[in-house]
């Protein structure tokens, strides 16, 4: 074999190598539509993977640059909802946290120093994304180390979520509280794929630590992820070659801040997982359950054994969210807006550490409280007419609001998890999530008529009220008699001795206040006629009499209503205020 057909095989071979490590392909795990199982960072088209998310912006200077975006920041549509942190480490002598020689990961605040680590322990970035899809929550891990001296050396990387906020001092690290989590990724450098496990911090003087001859405060006993997760490392079995990470901060000479820039990472300095925690963790992130981490930090083990393992490089921590807990506000609107009137609402929301802004009475599943709209206008809202849940745990709810006379319920409406039925709001809670139910009631139509007349029909009526339209009549009536057994306000007088003897029909003026007047002053109380003013008589014409006003709207939309309410002998009483509906 000549040397030109030797070169053109071994172009053949790498050309072979290279499409070799294209085809490599793996599915995401059920529900995700992030590729955290194909050990490199590009969108192989399954879905999102790292790259996605660039360009990012970093903050801070070298070697200690931190990036991190909102679930609403994503350059990318598909990357939307995901939370994302990204987080730079020093390399070699560049380093600036690890740990002093013999840590262990059982110890609680360890003392953090400047120290290089060694090659394969020696973390230069590492990334966090979580999101909660389909009420689970998926959380997603990957590492980045030095450039390799052996392609085939282990990793062993902890990942730690803390809840608690008591500082340890100066390292940034906080100290460790009841549940806190701990998730493992141990890769042997001979192996094809990573294995991840995940401890619990343990509290209870019961408890069992992993470490058999510790005794808590320790990590617990492992619990390997399986199924539940996916993970891969470019690693020297896989085929998957170097990878390109173009979300890298920016390179020298630049040391400060700026948008991300592109870096290939050659074999197995690149590593990745995804986890469904909602399956794997239920106790934590399941049904029932409320937990917050607001801290992460990525520490390099020396090996995957727990017992003689070693922290050594240290990156973070970073403030990074993970929450299985969600938040519930209900917010009361009357219509019109402002309007000052109490609303109470029966609920079954609870929770040990559930914090709620108005005041929750009584017991599940029948805690009360009450919103009040008084003073708010447009769309603005205020603490008196929004209740504010927070660190709800996961599950379903339901809120009842009580009905109030004068008011009907006219809409409620809920985002995303939210749904009514009746005057009663249905709200799931998941992992992460935000519920907000609107209760919309509005006041309903009020005619008010007050009557100011003289001693003569000489009258003038007032419709004042809520939501009135202009239009309508007054009628006016001077009856002589009583309103006897059987006989009402609102029918024409028919009892005998009862006489109608004034009568007028007058339009009203006005839009929002509507007035009308009967202004005859005088006539013969000798003829028939019941269009001229009425004068009472001594004698003759004395005795009871009641004064009848009537309002109506005819076709419109104002409710109706008549007044009977001055009943007198000869004299006639001023300033009656009669409602309908009778009371708001």
């Amino acid at each position: 074999m000549n040397k030109r057909t030797k070169w053109l095989l071994g172009i053949g071979v790498i050309a072979a190598l290279v499409i070799g490590w294209q085809v490599v392909a793996y599915a995401n795990l059920p529900g995700s539509d992030f590729q955290g199982g194909d050990g490199n960072l590009a969108d192989d088209g399954a879905g999102i993977d790292w790259n996605s998310f660039a360009d990012i912006q970093w903050t801070g200077t070298a070697p200690d640059r931190l990036a991190s975006e909102n679930p609403t920041d994503k350059t990318d549509p598909l990357a939307d909802g995901w939370q994302l942190v990204g987080k730079e480490d020093g390399v070699k002598n560049g380093d600036t946290s690890g740990f002093a020689g013999g840590t262990k990961q059982d110890n609680n605040c360890p003392t953090v120093i400047s120290t290089s680590s060694p090659n394969k322990d020696d973390l230069k970035r590492a990334y966090l994304s979580t999101k909660v899809i389909g009420g689970d929550t998926f959380l997603n891990l990957a590492w980045e180390r030095a450039k390799q001296n052996n392609t085939s050396a282990s990793a062993h990387v902890g990942f730690e979520f803390n809840q608690g906020a008591t500082s340890c001092g100066s390292s940034g690290l906080v100290e460790r509280e009841e549940d806190d989590l701990l998730i493992v990724y141990d890769f042997e450098g001979s192996a094809q794929d990573p294995v991840l496990s995940y401890r619990t911090w343990v509290t209870d003087p019961a408890g069992t630590c992993e470490v058999g001859s510790n005794s808590p405060p320790c990590w617990s006993e492992k619990s390997d992820l399986g199924a539940f997760s996916e993970a891969k490392v470019n690693g020297p079995l896989t085929n998957i070659g170097p990878v390109l990470d173009e979300l890298s901060p920016p390179g020298p000479p630049a040391t400060g801040p700026g948008l991300s820039d592109n870096e290939t990472l050659g074999i197995s300095e690149f590593g990745e997982a995804s986890i469904n925690l909602s399956d794997a963790l239920p106790d934590v992130f399941g049904p029932g359950a409320c937990n917050t981490f607001g801290k992460a930090e990525v520490i390099s083990r020396s090996s995957g054994n727990s017992e003689q393992a070693a922290m050594m490089d240290l990156l973070g921590p970073v403030n990074f969210t993970l929450s299985s807990c969600g938040t519930v506000n209900i917010i009361k609107q009357t219509s019109p807006r402002g309007l000052n009137q109490d609303f109470d609402y029966t609920t079954n929301l609870a929770g040990t550490q559930m914090s709620c802004d108005e005041t929750l009475s009584g017991t599940a599943p029948n805690r009360t409280f009450t919103l009040n709209d008084n003073g708010n206008s447009g769309a603005a809202n205020n603490d008196a007419n929004t209740q504010n849940c927070t660190n709800v745990p996961v599950g379903s709810y339901t809120v009842t609001e009580a009905a109030e006379a004068g008011f009907t319920l006219s809409d409620i409406t809920c985002t995303t998890g939210g749904s009514d039925s009746g005057s009663t709001a249905t709200i799931n809670v998941t992992a992460g999530s935000t519920v907000t139910c609107v209760f919309t009631n509005t006041q309903n139509k009020q005619s008010i008529l007050n009557t100011d007349q003289g001693f003569i029909p000489n009258d003038t009526a007032t419709i004042t009220g809520t939501g009135l339209t202009s239009g309508g009549s007054v009628n006016f009536q001077l009856i002589q008699g009583t309103l006897d057994a059987g006989e009402t306000c609102a029918t024409e007088p028919t009892g005998t001795g009862d006489t109608k003897v004034y009568e007028q029909n007058v339009a009203v003026t006005g839009t929002t206040t509507l007035t009308a007047s009967t202004t005859n002053t005088g006539g013969d109380p000798t003829t028939a006629s019941t269009t001229d003013g009425y004068t009472i008589l001594d004698g003759a014409s004395e005795g009871a009499y009641y004064w009848r006003v009537s309002y109506s709207d005819g076709a419109g939309g104002n409710p109706d209503v008549v007044s009977c309410n001055e009943n007198s002998n000869v004299q006639i009483n001023d300033g009656t205020e009669v409602k309908e509906p009778p009371s708001i």
